[in-house]
């Protein structure tokens, strides 16, 4: 009896783990996104970086980046040499377009 109530204990906590991996597992997202000019150009070579993290990106020729394993919580910090840094909070958003500001001031 013993026997039997110690593997339904196993079991059970074998279910609690693989519940709880799968639930940290959806919280993770992919954001895609675009980052942009004032006037609509797209931006090569954005960096676009987890904040809190060592995780990022840069953009491509067409200003789209691809994050994979995004908390659906984090914030990203995006910055270009000439241009304004900017934070955009996802709150659980995947995709994000960015429009950076020319900082004037550092010219």
């Amino acid at each position: 009896m013993k026997e039997v109530i110690l593997n339904l204990v196993k079991g059970m906590m074998l279910l609690l783990l693989w519940a709880f991996s799968v639930c940290l597992y959806a919280q993770a997202v992919t954001v895609k996104g675009t980052v942009t000019d004032a006037k609509g150009e797209p931006l090569i070579g954005v960096s676009v970086q987890i904040q809190g993290t060592t995780a990022g990106t840069v953009t491509d020729a067409k200003g789209k980046f691809i994050l994979p394993n995004v908390p659906s919580d984090a914030v990203l910090e995006v910055s270009y040499v000439g241009m304004l840094s900017q934070t955009v909070a996802l709150n659980g958003k995947t995709t994000v377009n960015i429009v950076l500001q020319e900082d004037t001031e550092a010219l």
